[in-house]
């Protein structure tokens, strides 16, 4: 099978969100068939540290000084990236998204059963 290849999503910069001038990283289905604590051992294991399990929240937000890995567990759920305006994705189980400190997400609806699973990168949280 070949290896799939990351989307990367360019957001603007400035603004009440500020963005970064890095790019959002999307991998499609990448921790499909995965359980929960098999994808925070994946992740603690490449760094990602202070995980958590719950959703995103539904208003924009960022995380000004941390980069954030976000893998959808179970469910799906509509994105925007960036801000007002922004990028707006729909995310379903295995899809992990990275995003460069300072990008701003919000949730704009998710199925019931939605399970999210974040970390941050460097020991931040």
């Amino acid at each position: 099978m070949a290896a799939r290849v990351p989307e990367q999503l360019t957001l603007p910069a400035g603004g009440v969100v500020p963005n970064n001038s890095r790019p959002a990283v999307l991998y499609r289905a990448a921790l499909a068939e995965h359980s929960p604590d098999q994808i925070e051992e994946y992740l603690a294991a490449r760094g990602w540290t202070g995980a958590w399990r719950n959703g995103i929240y539904a208003f924009h937000h960022y995380h000004s000084t941390a980069h954030e890995v976000l893998v959808v567990v179970r469910g799906q759920v509509r994105v925007t990236l960036g801000g007002e305006g922004g990028t707006s994705l729909h995310l379903t189980s295995g899809d992990v998204v990275l995003l460069p400190a300072g990008t701003g997400h919000r949730n704009d609806g998710a199925s019931p059963d939605l399970l999210v699973i974040g970390a941050y990168a460097g020991g931040r949280d």
